[in-house]
């Protein structure tokens, strides 16, 4: 009879060392489930606040908003600028920017500097924000102001979206281009030149959207009107200083974030930012540099005399000389003058003194 005991107590031993054993599988079971689970989520989180950017004019005004912004909503942000000595350090501190010294104007760099960036990710939102103007009647903006403007405001959104389309397809990325009200607007007098690049980069984004939709890719043109940035120092105008007369830099970045934040399967191809209000004011600044310049003097009809006489006075004002190029000096006083002030703020009467 013990010996039936021990055994029934042995097999009852077994059977409860067996439930635990099963009860331990399952908690390690539900351990590795939560611990998939977790890493499933950590993932996600990655990858929605990785998604790398690439930002051009990012050194200054709405480009440098837009990046401050998307660095704190997690962003990684390679942002483009030809010189960031004036960048809030702020933004140049932040670990997920990463600074780009370049001149976009310049191709091969700009080819360069977007090869080296792809071999450290992958861009996912690609912002063509760098912008360039000068205004006044045509004929009065150089060939070399017209070149820039192309270079800066058409060509190199267009050489960027090349180069990175086909990733931006593969990722299902966002292209961003930053253009101006001036793009949907009948005529722009003594902007003629900027308007137009405007209208061309608006018609680029459409196309590149009719193409590239199927494959994901999101295209979205903003068109700000008066914002209060650089882009107006070589104008003779600026933003009004009454309140709602312009657009903050930082509204253009909250629209770039709201553009982000739409759901797949949504997308805004055009957005129109307008201040309240529609005024502007002469430009002091100009007007300042205009009256420094101020020349006031009688000249003989030796071109060479008065172009010393001039290099000297530009020496001495803002270090600039004039070279004594052949093309100037065979032109007559009043061709060459028009010709010498045509890329200055300076004007010059007909008279034998300059003003």
């Amino acid at each position: 009879m013990n010996n039936v005991n021990a055994n029934i107590n042995n097999r009852e031993e077994c059977r409860n060392d067996k439930d635990e054993y099963i009860n331990n599988r399952e908690d390690n079971i539900n351990t590795k489930d939560e611990n998939q689970n977790n890493k499933h989520e950590s993932i996600k989180d990655e990858n929605l606040n990785n998604k790398v950017v690439l930002l051009t004019g990012a050194s200054s005004g709405i480009g440098e908003q837009i990046a401050l912004m998307l660095c704190s909503e997690g962003y990684i942000v390679y942002g483009i600028g030809r010189d960031f000595t004036k960048t809030d350090d702020t933004l140049i501190s932040n670990p997920n920017f990463r600074k780009i010294a370049c001149d976009i104007t310049d191709t091969d760099a700009l080819v360069r500097e977007i090869k080296a960036i792809r071999k450290e990710n992958d861009i996912n939102i690609l912002i063509n924000n760098a912008a360039c103007a000068y205004y006044g009647l045509h004929e009065e903006i150089s060939p070399d102001k017209i070149r820039k403007m192309v270079r800066t405001n058409l060509e190199a959104p267009m050489i960027l979206t090349q180069i990175l389309l086909r990733d931006l397809k593969k990722n299902e990325g966002t292209i961003i281009d930053i253009a101006s009200v001036t793009a949907i607007s009948s005529s722009n007098p003594h902007g003629a030149a900027y308007g137009a690049l405007k209208a061309g980069l608006l018609s680029f984004g459409n196309s590149i959207f009719d193409e590239a939709r199927k494959y994901g890719v999101k295209v979205t043109t903003i068109m700000p009107d008066m914002t209060r940035s650089n882009l107006y120092r070589n104008a003779d105008f600026e933003a009004d200083d009454t309140a709602k007369a312009s657009l903050d830099p930082k509204e253009v970045a909250e629209t770039v974030k709201y553009i982000l934040e739409r759901p797949d399967g949504v997308v805004i191809p055009q957005i129109v930012l307008r201040p309240q209000l529609h005024r502007i004011k002469k430009n002091k600044m100009l007007t300042q540099k205009s009256d420094v310049h101020s020349l006031n003097v009688t000249f003989s009809n030796d071109t060479n005399q008065f172009l010393e006489y001039l290099s000297n006075i530009l020496k001495s004002s803002d270090g600039a000389g004039v070279k004594k190029s052949t093309p100037l000096l065979g032109r007559s006083r009043c061709g060459f003058l028009n010709y010498l002030f045509s890329s200055t703020s300076l004007h010059v009467s007909r008279g034998t003194s300059a003003t």
